[in-house]
């Protein structure tokens, strides 16, 4: 098995993984961070304190390797890829980590630091997350189209 198809291979998986922690976000956490937070405001603070504590490994990391495998795509790939794809999706994860670090991040600290959210902040954790969500999607449905190249 050659590097390329294992850099390749490697995109794949991470992508696939990273669709499916911004899937959980968009669908389930922030989600049910709405419900929270409309019950009761003191416990939902409490709540994405943890949250935000427990990300860590399970979640970095796995994000870390997407970024890094797509970026690494660039430079290799198997020869039947056309550049055009790895740099498409490289721009999609540029768009998508400018906005969890301009966006995200600061509305989860404020949220930690206050101690206070308001609707309005959920409702940003959704609509930030939404654009991740779908920078991801269409670079999962570029990687099932190369995926059928190469089975073909």
């Amino acid at each position: 098995m050659s590097i390329s198809l294992i850099v390749f291979l490697a995109v794949v998986f991470t992508t696939f993984v990273e669709f499916q922690l911004l899937w959980d976000g968009q669908f389930l956490t922030y989600p049910m961070f709405r419900w929270i937070q409309q019950q009761d405001k003191t416990i939902f603070v409490r709540i994405h304190q943890t949250y935000v504590k427990n990300l860590g490994i399970p979640t970095y990391l796995p994000s870390l390797l997407y970024l890094v495998s797509v970026l690494l795509f660039l430079f290799i790939r198997p020869v039947d890829i056309p550049i055009q794809f790895p740099i498409l999706l490289n721009i999609l994860n540029f768009v998508g980590v400018v906005s969890t670090f301009v966006q995200l991040v600061p509305l989860h600290i404020r949220i930690d630091r206050t101690q206070t959210a308001s609707v309005e902040d959920v409702n940003r954790l959704l609509r930030y997350n939404r654009i991740r969500f779908i920078m991801v999607t269409i670079n999962s449905v570029v990687i099932l189209y190369l995926l059928a190249l190469r089975l073909m």
